[in-house]
């Protein structure tokens, strides 16, 4: 009899189980077919040399099919073989060494041996060598960290500002003003750069020429983003006001808090600051660590306003918007693509290093009430 049962209830949770897969099986081939075979093909190809751009690559060889190319053109080979996979440091070179060796060139000959030296092949940690010695990557990164240490400690201020006012119980109307608040955040890019800093009804610019005389408005006025000492500024507040998200997720802690915990403080005699620091804050803390979290690998991926407000990844003015996704946005361009993975490797390595370092300093900062 209890074999029976036994044998029941495992064919129950064998069901279970197999509903369970075929339920998360859509997006099981999703993870697989967008994200862990491309991550596992990008690794790889950071190991080849795969270009298509003559001015991007850091070494050229003379293949197989180039020297075959050669001889259909009727030039003698013989004296080339010893160069087969030397490695060049241009295409200049390349073509520099040929020349001496085997005399002038055709232009259709130089095209045909460029064309088949450009083409993949295994270069080992070439392109990771190369990576670690760019002199471009460090204040790229700099860059990134730099903007990221305006955006993120605003966006967190203002979502708890923002979601403390909500959350009062004397504020009338807070469906509306929730909608408000957060229709920032679905706003296009060029759209809300242009209502914030636009020359002509920009209301940051109206505000100064209003408020405080100085001359912003119009063809003379405040280019912000074509300001390399500004354009931080305006890329801050843009960000910053489309704080939307971040503020429902501290409104959904806030709501959290159970209410006895304020009652008995207000009994105590405890005024609105202490009530805000000692129970607030302390139980807010998971959601601001996962905010903090979140809004920190999303500026390691930050890109989209400069690259919106360019039209390309030149990180103008001047390379101040040249930052480290910006960076690899524009190898990409260049149609680099093995020192392109690469470089996207070593984001995600950065992202998980800042990601640990947080994770172990939560300890300090980070309360839970279920672990006391």
């Amino acid at each position: 009899m209890m074999t029976r049962i036994f044998r029941k209830q495992l064919s129950l949770q064998r069901k279970q189980a197999l509903w369970g897969w075929l339920l998360i099986s859509p997006w099981l081939v999703g993870m697989l077919a967008f994200t862990i075979f491309p991550m596992i093909a990008s690794l790889a190809m950071s190991f080849f040399q795969v270009s298509f751009n003559p001015e991007a690559v850091s070494s050229v060889r003379l293949t197989e099919d180039g020297l075959q190319t050669l001889e259909q053109q009727g030039v003698s080979v013989e004296k080339l073989r010893p160069l087969l996979n030397q490695k060049f440091p241009s295409k200049d070179a390349l073509f520099e060494t040929l020349t001496t060796t085997s005399g002038t060139l055709e232009k259709s000959a130089k095209d045909a041996i460029w064309n088949a030296a450009r083409k993949s092949y295994f270069v080992g940690a070439t392109n990771w060598k190369r990576l670690l010695a760019d002199s471009e990557l460090l204040p790229a990164l700099g860059r990134t960290l730099q903007i990221g240490a305006m955006i993120v400690p605003g966006t967190l201020l203002l979502a708890v500002a923002f979601a403390a006012l909500l959350h009062s119980e004397h504020l009338k109307g807070s469906r509306m003003f929730r909608c408000l608040f957060y229709l920032p955040a679905i706003l296009p890019i060029a759209a809300t750069s242009r209502i914030i800093f636009g020359l002509l009804y920009g209301w940051v610019n109206y505000a100064l020429a209003q408020w405080f005389g100085i001359k912003t408005m119009g063809i003379n006025g405040v280019s912000w983003f074509d300001n390399v000492n500004l354009i931080y500024y305006p890329l801050a507040l843009i960000n910053i006001w489309g704080v939307g998200p971040t503020m429902l997720i501290v409104l959904a802690g806030l709501q959290n808090i159970p209410t006895e915990l304020y009652d008995a403080a207000y009994v105590d005699g405890a005024g609105w600051w202490r009530r805000f620091a000692h129970i607030t804050l302390p139980m807010l803390s998971p959601a601001l660590f996962y905010c903090v979290v979140i809004a920190m690998m999303g500026m390691m991926q930050y890109f989209a306003v400069p690259f919106a407000l360019a039209g390309n990844a030149s990180g103008a003015p001047g390379g101040a918007t040249s930052f480290i996704m910006i960076y690899f946005i524009r190898h990409l361009q260049y149609g680099n693509y093995g020192y392109s993975s690469a470089l996207a490797w070593l984001i995600l390595l950065i992202s998980c290093a800042i990601a640990l370092l947080l994770f172990g300093t939560r300890k300090f900062w980070v309360y839970y009430a279920n672990e006391g």
